[in-house]
């Protein structure tokens, strides 16, 4: 890695700059943290590149830094350290992670891991807090979904569920025949603020700088991300700071109506070089990984048509609030009724100036939304 101080020439391959002509063999010059030439590699002035670091492309093409446009920034860094399930294809594999990292773990200590999928490790079959036991040594166990709407607890994790005064928001226990429970389904993460310490501002900070060095090696240099108000100074401080950065477009996630009216001023924050504030973020379904996605037509096998985690009437307040923010919405909708019902409650109302409306993921659209809809001025995160 270089420092901004330091020049750096990249040449001899293929440069895809995000505008104008590509380059078969081209040169890009960076000064002082800023690109002073891209072009082709013979219209280099050598005297501009004097002194230069060098990196030879040899044939390898150059592009511009990639955008994921839907992520959880701060939730990522903080699973990038957690317990990684990504790729189990067993039952019996997850309890071998779980047990590795029940080891290293400190007496009372939560397992906390994420990333399995349902689809992989449950063909045919139902989970249930029993399939972990024994794994963790005793200690509660609590497994996020890849999706973020499932949470699969151990006996012990559901025990100390239960001790709860009530569930979060829409978050419920699912039960199998005879009356046990399986997994817990929706508004996961504010379950598991209720049950495990929440790191401190410092320990989260301090998560984001490997993650974005992962970040980096896939070749993303910006993120949208959706964060808890709370998160947003941990962001910008970190952003402000001399570690690894990248540019980030934030929607802040409020529990409720009021709170946007409270919180509005966050929204306004002056855009700096590495963040710039979004939309309003609210969650109108589930998603297709727990059958709770909101469709028009039923599952296979019985599923039903899933969940609207809110009424239109809600929907509406919601909406209300933003307007008077001033403040488009972002709406994860991933179901065609869900999306339907967004498109149709905020047709007519004048949104927000010089920003538009977002429905992250949209994973279903019916033909009858494409016909009786206008979609113009409607940003579809897919």
């Amino acid at each position: 890695m270089t420092s901004a101080a330091e020049p750096l020439l990249l040449r001899g391959g293929p440069i895809h700059p995000m505008v104008g002509p590509s380059f078969a063999r081209g040169a890009l010059l960076v000064r002082a943290g800023k690109i002073t030439y891209v072009g082709s590699e013979a219209g280099l002035d050598a005297s501009a590149a004097r002194g230069a670091r060098v990196v030879e492309l040899g044939g390898r093409p150059l592009l511009p830094g990639l955008c994921d446009c839907h992520l959880h920034l701060m939730l990522a860094a903080q699973q990038y350290a957690a317990l990684d399930l990504r790729g189990s294809g067993s039952v019996e594999e997850v309890r071998r992670r779980v047990s590795g990292r029940a080891r290293g773990a400190g007496r009372g200590a939560w397992v906390v891991g994420h990333g399995w999928e349902g689809r992989l490790l449950f063909p045919g079959c139902h989970p249930s807090p029993s399939m972990l036991d024994g794994a963790a040594g005793g200690l509660p166990v609590f497994l996020a979904s890849k999706d973020l709407h499932s949470a699969w607890l151990n006996s012990e994790g559901m025990r100390r569920l239960e001790m709860l005064p009530r569930l979060p928001g829409k978050c419920r226990v699912q039960r199998l025949e005879g009356g046990e429970p399986g997994l817990v389904v929706e508004d996961i993460l504010r379950l598991r603020d209720a049950l495990i310490p929440p790191l401190t501002g410092p320990e989260k900070r301090a998560c984001l700088g490997p993650f974005i060095g992962e970040l980096w090696a896939r070749g993303i240099t910006s993120v949208h991300t959706h964060e808890a108000p709370g998160d947003l100074a941990i962001l910008r401080g970190a952003l402000g700071g001399q570690g690894p950065r990248v540019r980030v477009l934030c929607n802040l996630m409020f529990e409720t109506p009021e709170q946007v009216c409270e919180g509005s001023d966050l929204l306004r924050t002056s855009p700096a070089r590495w963040l710039q504030m979004g939309a309003i973020k609210i969650f109108l379904d589930g998603t297709f990984g727990t059958l709770t996605a909101a469709v028009s037509e039923p599952y296979a096998g019985g599923g039903g048509h899933g969940e609207l985690l809110m009424e239109r009437a809600e929907l509406e307040g919601w909406l209300d609030a933003a307007d008077r923010a001033g403040a488009p919405v972002a709406a994860h909708a991933i179901g065609d009724r869900a999306v339907a019902m967004f498109l149709e409650s905020i047709r007519g109302r004048p949104g927000a100036a010089g920003a538009s409306h977002r429905v992250e993921h949209a994973q279903l659209l019916s033909d009858s939304i494409a016909a009786r809809m206008s979609l113009a001025g409607v940003i579809f995160s897919v």
